[in-house]
């Protein structure tokens, strides 16, 4: 297990490294080869003689992982080990662990509240609510297939918009719900919602599929309230009665807050859950 600046400041790097193989009785040319085998992975060659004081965040922290890479683990146990570090060392630092997974091929246990980590290094991810398991899935199925209501929520950065209403059939499917219908159409997962027909459901639509229209192609219209402009995407933030929405866009040109924005959604991304218990429906 390794957890952030676990580092004692009295200590050189190599005799941090080399501390835990000490303890329990390797030969000192077993822990100076081992030693030395992990710095030159961890790129920490050059500060073996220095102490933590002299190191920085990052140098610290691939010390602090040493020390469990000379012990030749097979499995690794990162608890939250990004978690006090600020936003560019925390990406530097994923991408040294990404690495690292890479070189060893060895098992990491990696434990976080931040997505994307989890998105970024899991080959496999867990997500949990209140100590129980949400769903086990590879990092994209868990982004494009969300198993419950918690898990489309907590996945994906903006949340995934959800719209609650009655699910109906009129000529194309529809939701309909306080501020009016949303014309659905005949989406290739909608063989799978007929049993869910005039029952209460949640509409799940991921900001990048809630998009500006013409007028005569929007399914609904939504007043824009705050514009987030990040480079090269821009969010909208907007408001659908009393629903706050997102969607996700390209740098265009854009109307101004307070002007009432028609909007379209990529049927064939559509998510739909059932609202009693949450669950999926369809594939």
């Amino acid at each position: 297990m390794f957890q952030n600046y676990a580092l004692y400041p009295h200590m050189t790097v190599a005799e941090n490294l080399g501390f835990g193989l000490r303890l329990r009785g390797h030969k000192q040319a077993d822990i100076d080869q081992r030693v030395a085998a992990a710095a030159k992975t961890l790129e920490l060659e050059a500060r073996l003689t220095s102490r933590p004081a002299a190191l920085s965040g990052g140098q610290r922290q691939r010390v602090a992982l040493g020390r469990a890479l000379v012990r030749d683990p097979k499995v690794f146990l990162l608890d939250e080990p990004l978690s006090n570090l600020d936003a560019k060392l925390r990406l530097s630092m994923r991408v040294e662990i990404a690495r690292l997974h890479r070189q060893l091929k060895a098992t990491m246990i990696y434990v976080t509240h931040d997505q994307i980590e989890a998105m970024t290094l899991g080959q496999r991810i867990v997500v949990l609510d209140g100590g129980v398991i949400q769903q086990i899935d590879t990092p994209m199925n868990l982004y494009e297939k969300p198993a419950n209501l918690f898990v489309a929520g907590f996945v994906g950065s903006p949340a995934m918009n959800q719209l609650r209403g009655t699910l109906r059939h009129e000529h194309g499917w529809i939701l309909a719900g306080a501020q009016g219908d949303i014309a659905l159409g005949e989406p290739p997962q909608a063989a799978a919602w007929q049993p869910w027909r005039d029952r209460e459901v949640v509409l799940g639509i991921r900001p990048e599929d809630l998009l500006p229209q013409g007028a005569g192609d929007a399914v609904l219209s939504a007043q824009l309230e705050v514009l987030e402009p990040v480079g090269n995407e821009i969010f909208l933030n907007l408001r659908y009665g009393a629903q706050a929405l997102v969607s996700r866009v390209s740098p265009r040109a854009l109307p101004e807050p307070g002007s009432a924005v028609p909007l379209g959604v990529a049927t064939q991304r559509l998510h739909l859950f059932d609202a009693a218990s949450g669950t999926r429906i369809g594939p």
